[in-house]
């Protein structure tokens, strides 16, 4: 049975890995995807503060998320292996 240390652990290392995953975001990336899912402002105020149409953040999004996804299922593959040999 796991301990609430190792899930706390467990927990740090995933946020510091979804950190980490979006600070090396291009920087509009990173902007878009701060201002809509973080700040949670609507994707016409998020377009209005970056100074672009509706649909150049939304690409930005896609973009930002589709990169995402790639890294940290590159990461996931990385950490589940640094704990399955931690742990055994």
């Amino acid at each position: 049975e796991r301990s609430t240390a190792e899930e706390n652990l467990d927990r740090s290392r995933a946020v510091a890995t979804i950190d980490a995953a979006v600070a090396g975001l291009p920087e509009r990336q990173r902007l878009a995807l701060t201002l809509v899912h973080f700040e949670q402002m609507t994707n016409i105020a998020a377009a209005a503060i970056m100074e672009v149409s509706v649909d150049a953040l939304e690409s930005l999004l896609a973009r930002a998320r589709r990169s995402l996804k790639q890294r940290l299922a590159a990461d996931k593959t990385l950490l589940l292996a640094t704990l399955a040999t931690e742990r055994t």
